[in-house]
């Protein structure tokens, strides 16, 4: 499964080894205005690799927030978060969006 929420890409994928729990319910935080994407309700693990890049599980329901995007509900499955990313044409480069 793919999805999109905001500038997240969210893609289903096989769970790689290695990875660090976190305690905390943020995919990503908007650099522009201060909101979360958040994962709420259900029953959900996020990790982080040793690259920085939020992987998680998602079961019974788990569901995606964010204020400005609203509730979306996920399946249940284990996923890594992608940032959306645009191109400069005056800097040319191309970066992570920013929310």
């Amino acid at each position: 499964m793919i999805c999109r929420h905001g500038d997240l890409c969210i893609k289903s994928i096989k769970r790689p080894k290695g990875l660090k729990k976190l305690n905390h319910n943020i995919l990503a935080e908007g650099e522009v205005t201060g909101h979360a994407h958040r994962l709420i309700e259900g029953d959900y693990q996020l990790y982080d690799d040793d690259k920085g890049i939020i992987h998680f599980s998602a079961n019974n329901n788990t569901k995606i927030d964010h204020e400005e995007h609203g509730i979306k509900e996920i399946n249940d499955d284990f996923y890594i978060v992608e940032r959306e990313q645009e191109f400069d044409p005056f800097e040319e480069e191309i970066r992570r969006a920013q929310d």
